[in-house]
């Protein structure tokens, strides 16, 4: 009898193993595999429709977070750091090698908002000066080494400027360096001294270039009674009139 049950029992284990690993299956038993399943051994099982819809979602969840972190990544820097489409500030204006000749108007409390608003500029200005002694006063300043490459000329408060003038400053100032000619205002001959002035800059536009004082000197706000001297606003005005022209000339020079 234990004999028996023994081999029940046995049978019972066997048919079981059979059955969990597929082998053996009866009508109507669900397995523990489903229809289409790997071979055993397989390393895995086949992806079901809801895998597959689960795997999508992820796909688009993350195509999604991939454009939202594209839009809100920030713009291309350039190597200083600042945004490529931000325009770069200009460089403000010096006035390293340059030199200033000038007559009562340039001078007194003038000259020293020149040098300051114009780094490095030279000013030889005098009470009294006119055009007959330019080309000798540029002269002088080549023979001190302080003549630069570009010259400004802000003349003709004290009689009318000629051609010779100009013509006798050219030959001092030779053909390589950038001529400024600065209009007058207010003097008895400022519209001759002008004429001349235009003359010239027609004649070598790629040397002369004409600073247009006369014009811009109705935003002074500080003129003497005599309404040719200035104050200090007056003098930034100036150096306002006067900077965009040293820049150009500079422009040129390169």
């Amino acid at each position: 009898m234990a004999i028996i049950v023994a081999v029940i029992t046995i049978a019972a284990v066997v048919m079981s193993v059979l059955v969990d690993r597929g082998i053996l299956s009866f009508p109507g038993t669900t397995t523990a595999h489903a229809a289409g399943a790997p071979a055993a051994g397989s390393s895995s099982a086949p992806a079901t429709d809801s895998d597959s819809s689960k795997k999508t979602a992820r796909r688009a969840s993350h195509a999604s977070t991939s454009a939202t972190d594209a839009a809100s990544a920030p713009q291309a820097s350039d190597a200083s750091g600042a945004k490529s489409s931000r325009p770069r500030a200009p460089k403000p204006v010096t006035g390293h090698d340059v030199a200033w000749i000038g007559d009562s108007v340039s001078a007194g409390g003038t000259t020293p908002v020149l040098k300051k608003k114009l780094p490095g500029l030279v000013v030889d200005a005098q009470i009294g000066r006119s055009s007959r002694v330019l080309a000798s006063e540029i002269q002088g300043l080549e023979s001190q080494g302080l003549l630069g490459n570009v010259l400004v000329v802000e003349l003709g408060a004290n009689g009318v400027a000629l051609d010779s003038d100009i013509d006798a400053a050219l030959d001092a100032l030779g053909p390589n360096r950038q001529l400024i000619l600065v209009t007058p205002h207010g003097g008895a001959d400022n519209a001759r001294t002008t004429k001349v002035y235009m003359d010239a800059a027609e004649r070598l536009p790629q040397q002369i270039q004409i600073a247009d004082w006369n014009a811009e000197s109705s935003r002074v706000k500080d003129f003497a009674p005599d309404g040719i001297h200035i104050g200090g606003q007056g003098a930034g005005v100036l150096v306002d009139t006067v900077a965009p022209k040293i820049a150009e000339a500079k422009a040129r020079l390169k």
